[in-house]
């Protein structure tokens, strides 16, 4: 589903070089110190580095790969090789163990860019390190014929080449838009006001394009960006000061857990907690816990909830005084949702940000980029009277039990996660599991008297569950587990999405044992 566009090698995208104009900068912390380069420095860079660039013998209309962990060098070549209206190949940091030369082959590069703490073959002349000094011999890599990507990309403004779960829980590459893109970074300055007075943190991987916009939109808006990487997030806040702090659930309900015991004054210790500066909060890419809004309204300082697709852009978000609870908000393009037959949302906008998908099944693409020109989201929800979109789960996450019986988790699962100290709750079922199984992960260093607490409250919201809602799902058991749901355990993605299906291998062993009901929990 790939639309024509004027320049047969893509387009200069309008957010690759800070304009001169520009007064704020960009801070990178990295554990210890915080560095800030302001934006005419970094203007100057970009034109360094694609002056660099193009000695090497880089043209229009080439791929270029980019490899490695959040660092200043890692925005600088984005925007330098957007502005030599060449194609970023933002590879995911756990693709750093696939060899160069198969990266390569396989996204027909011109140049694979890494940085100092990414896997590369230094022999290669075309595998350069950007936060070093220029190694002799460097050039560009001859991709040979146009048979994949290449051509795939002709004819078309795509700036950029992603990889991500989307709306069908696969790892795939996604072709993005130019023109799409910058209608995303518009919406994203304008409806947040961002300007100069702000801060917007940088913390997620680079390679996750809704932090890349997050940096376009600082420059749209003179906006300061405060960068840094997953591992000193928490510590960023206080050496950051941010004033626009968008991120997953996850995020959020660790700092609920921090404040669960409820300090004298609530609102001075959630606002000290990011810094002391912080104007707003944005969550989307899940459901967050009633909890965790809850808390964050008591303590003044409202968690909006958004809804969003790497292959759309923003969709809907809540915001000042169009705030209602538990929904995703008011959908921003208003007439571009609608609802299927099945629950299933479907979009219709004037530029999505997506193009399509590279090294897919045609017929799988179809089933999301609609020959209609619609987006199917693999989302089911309603709107409201009033306007609001609510999310009520995933087509892909139905579990199919035994007996034939169909059932959506997500609503299991906020049901089930308001004890205090429960960290995330997965329902799973189905194949081998002949009942549901709620799994509750709790912090690791959970005292034994905590854990019991935790276990009595989560059985009695199961008997009250089955009590109160007449012909709900049976939980039969539950499972208290002290493993850490984050990327390095496999349980979820790199973004802090649930990787249902990890779970369910993980602890479908634990569960079918012997002791299953005596580790897990009684038969309800």
């Amino acid at each position: 589903m790939l639309s024509p566009a004027s320049h047969e090698h893509g387009h200069r995208v309008p957010f690759s070089i800070p304009p001169e104009r520009l007064r704020s900068g960009i801070t990178f912390f990295d554990g210890r110190t915080a560095t800030r380069v302001p934006f005419a420095q970094l203007r100057e860079d970009v034109l360094r580095a694609r002056e660099r660039l193009r000695g090497l013998g880089l043209e229009p209309g080439a791929c270029v790969g980019l490899l490695g962990e959040n660092c200043y060098a890692w925005v600088v070549y984005d925007l330098a090789v957007l502005s030599l209206e060449c194609i970023v190949v933002a590879f995911p940091e756990a693709m750093g163990t696939t060899s160069a030369e198969a990266l390569a082959d396989a996204h027909e590069l011109s140049l694979l860019l890494v940085t100092r703490g990414a896997k590369r073959e230094p022999e290669l002349a075309w595998v350069i390190a950007i936060d070093e000094d220029a190694a002799p011999g460097a050039r560009v890599r001859a991709p040979g014929e146009e048979r994949g990507l290449r051509r795939r990309l002709r004819g078309t403004d795509a700036c950029t080449v992603i990889f991500s779960s989307g709306t069908s829980g696969q790892l795939k590459a996604l072709l993005l838009s130019g023109a799409g893109v910058d209608v995303t970074i518009d919406v994203l300055a304008r409806d947040w006001q961002l300007g100069p007075d702000d801060g917007i943190l940088v913390a997620l991987p680079l390679s996750i394009f809704q932090q890349r916009l997050m940096v376009y939109a600082a420059l749209r808006s003179d906006t300061e960006i405060l960068l840094t990487d997953s591992r000193n997030l928490f510590r960023s806040f206080k050496a950051l000061r941010p004033t626009f702090v968008l991120g997953p659930p996850a995020l959020f309900e660790t700092l609920e857990n921090r404040f669960h015991a409820g300090p004298a004054d609530l609102r001075a210790a959630v606002r000290e907690a990011f810094g002391g500066r912080v104007r707003a909060l944005l969550t989307g890419s899940a459901p967050s816990k009633p909890s965790t809004l809850a808390l964050f309204e008591a303590a003044e300082l409202p968690l909006y909830q958004a809804y969003g697709l790497a292959e759309v852009g923003f969709i809907a978000w809540n915001r000042p005084g169009q705030d209602r609870a538990l929904s995703v908000g008011r959908p921003i393009t208003p007439g571009s949702v609608s609802i299927a037959d099945d629950g299933e949302i479907i979009l219709r906008v004037p530029h999505p940000q997506a193009l399509g998908y590279f090294g897919v099944d045609p017929a799988e693409e179809a089933q999301t980029f609609l020959p209609d020109g619609r987006i199917a989201t693999g989302d089911l929800g309603y709107i409201d009277d009033d306007g609001y979109l609510f999310l009520t789960g995933r087509k892909k996450n139905l579990i199919l039990l035994q007996s034939g019986e169909k059932i959506h988790p997500e609503s299991l699962e906020r049901e089930l996660a308001t004890p205090v100290g429960v960290e995330r709750v997965v329902v799973i079922g189905g194949g081998e599991l002949p009942w549901l199984v709620a799994i509750v992960a709790i912090e690791p260093d959970t005292s034994e008297a905590e854990e019991a607490r935790i276990r009595a409250e989560l059985q009695a919201a199961i008997d009250a569950l089955h009590q109160r809602v007449e012909g709900a799902p049976r939980i039969e058991r539950f499972l208290v587990t002290r493993t850490a749901f984050r990327p390095e355990t496999g349980l979820v993605t790199r973004n802090l999405k649930l990787d249902r299906r990890a779970i369910q291998r993980h602890f479908e062993p634990e569960i079918l044992g012997e002791d299953a009901g005596a580790a897990g929990g009684p038969p309800a």
